[in-house]
């Protein structure tokens, strides 16, 4: 899943089932490797909008704030989505 995550918007999780990945996702889905810690994660996360690298939108609208704590938020609700999707692994 986390080599698709890179390629794709969607992966099949560990019930066989297609999840949909948003960019956030995508984007730390790859890192989940357990070698990253929290912090990192946000701290990566963050400098790929700040970069460019990484468009985050919320709705319709784009959602431009890379501020520590909006990135935080975006790394512990993506990750609690990935979780409950079951893609990852004890």
């Amino acid at each position: 899943a986390r080599v698709r995550a890179r390629q794709e918007g969607w992966v099949v999780n560990r019930h066989h089932q297609s999840v949909h990945l948003d960019a956030a996702s995508r984007f730390l889905l790859p890192l989940l490797d357990g070698t990253h810690r929290l912090p990192d994660l946000t701290a990566r996360l963050r400098r790929a909008v700040l970069n460019g690298d990484l468009l985050l939108v919320d709705g319709e609208r784009q959602a431009a704030r890379a501020d520590e704590g909006a990135c935080s938020r975006i790394v512990a609700h993506r990750l609690a989505r990935v979780a409950e999707s079951a893609l990852l692994v004890d």
